[in-house]
C-alpha cells in the first residue's frame, strides 16, 4: 500500500522470496470509477483529487474484497490519502474534517505532496502523520464534499432505483420519537413487521415480552449516545455493519416470504422491505430473494 505506485511503475518487492503484489486504493482501471477534476494549489506543487469507487452491486466478488484492502474494510479505507513524492503517508483518513462514516465508503480522495511540504503540513519523522494548513483547509473542504456528495450518491444510488422500479409504501422505522410530559423519549415500533409478527406469535408470553421491550425502552443510554456523538470519539456504526450478515439475509428471506402468502405481489413486497428499517440499508440483497 505505502509504495503501490512505485511498484505499479515496475518496482519489485519481495518478503522470503515472495514478490509482494501492491494494493491500488483508487482501483484505477476498474468499470464504473469515477474520477473528479483535479484540483491544484501553490502553483501547482499540491495536487488533489478525488475518486468515486462503484458500488458493490458492479462489483465481483473478487473485486470487492480487493477494495477491502489490508484492513480488510471499506469504511477503514474511506477518506484522505497523502502522498509525498508517490510514496503514501496517510491512508483511509478524514484528517478531522469529517466523521468517517459507512455512507461515505466509496469517496477516496489522493493528495499529492512535494518533499518541500513537510513543516506546512506537520509531517512526522516517521513519515506517517499530515495535517493539512489552515490556508488550504477551504479548497480541502470543497473537493472532498464533492466527492463525497457523489459517493454519498452512488453508495444509495441501488435502492433508489429499485425504490423507483417498485410500487411505494409505507416506512417502518424500528425506533420513533414520542413526547411525554414534554419530555423526548424513544419507542420500539411496535408495527414494525419482525415485532408485529413476533408479538403475534407470542401467546402467553407477549405480556412479557411487552415488559422486556418497555425496559428496553425506557433505559436507553440517550445522554451517553449524545456525548458520544458531540465529542466525535468513535463514528457512529451502520446497523449490522462489520458483523455477519445472515441474520439480515435471513430475516430478510422471512417477511418476504410472509409478504407473499399474506396477498402482496413480489415486487410489492420487495418494496415494502426496502422501506424497512434495517433492511433499507442493504437493498443489494433484495434481489436475491427466492418467491419460496
Amino acid at each position: 500500500m505505502v509504495f503501490h505506485r512505485y511498484m505499479d511503475e515496475g518496482l519489485k518487492i519481495y518478503f522470503r522470496n515472495r514478490e509482494i503484489k501492491s494494493w491500488d486504493p483508487f482501483m484505477i482501471g476498474i468499470d464504473g470509477l469515477q474520477t473528479k477534476p483535479e484540483t491544484r494549489l501553490e502553483g501547482g506543487s499540491i495536487r488533489i483529487k478525488g475518486f468515486v469507487l462503484p458500488h458493490r452491486s458492479k462489483l465481483s466478488a473478487e473485486q470487492y474484497n480487493y477494495g477491502k484492502g489490508p484492513k480488510d474494510s471499506w469504511t477503514a479505507h474511506q477518506g484522505f490519502y497523502v502522498y509525498r513524492n508517490r510514496r503514501l503517508l496517510v491512508a483511509g483518513d478524514w484528517l478531522g474534517l469529517f466523521k468517517r462514516e459507512v455512507h461515505y465508503d466509496l469517496c477516496r480522495i489522493q493528495i499529492d505532496l512535494p518533499n518541500n511540504f513537510d513543516d506546512d503540513w506537520q509531517i512526522d519523522i516517521k513519515k506517517s502523520i499530515a495535517r493539512p494548513p489552515s490556508i488550504y483547509r477551504e479548497q480541502i473542504l470543497a473537493v472532498a464534499k464533492e466527492a463525497r456528495n457523489q459517493a454519498v450518491e452512488v453508495y444509495r444510488h441501488k435502492g433508489k432505483v429499485l425504490k423507483r422500479k417498485l410500487a411505494s409504501d409505507e416506512y417502518f422505522p424500528f425506533w420513533e420519537e414520542r413526547a411525554r410530559h414534554g419530555k423526548r423519549f424513544y419507542k420500539i415500533n411496535r408495527k414494525h413487521p419482525l415485532l408485529n409478527e413476533l408479538l403475534a406469535k407470542a401467546g402467553d408470553l407477549k405480556k412479557d415480552i411487552e415488559g422486556v421491550i418497555q425496559f428496553i425502552e425506557e433505559t436507553i443510554p440517550v445522554p451517553l449516545i449524545t456525548l458520544q456523538e458531540s465529542e466525535n470519539e468513535k463514528p457512529h456504526g451502520q446497523p449490522f455493519e462489520g458483523i455477519d450478515h445472515n441474520a439480515i439475509k435471513e430475516t430478510m428471506q422471512k417477511l418476504f416470504n410472509g409478504f407473499v402468502k399474506s396477498g402482496l405481489s413480489i415486487e410489492k413486497a420487495k418494496a415494502r422491505i426496502l422501506n424497512t428499517e434495517p433492511y433499507n440499508f442493504y437493498p443489494e440483497y433484495i434481489e436475491f430473494l427466492i418467491n419460496e
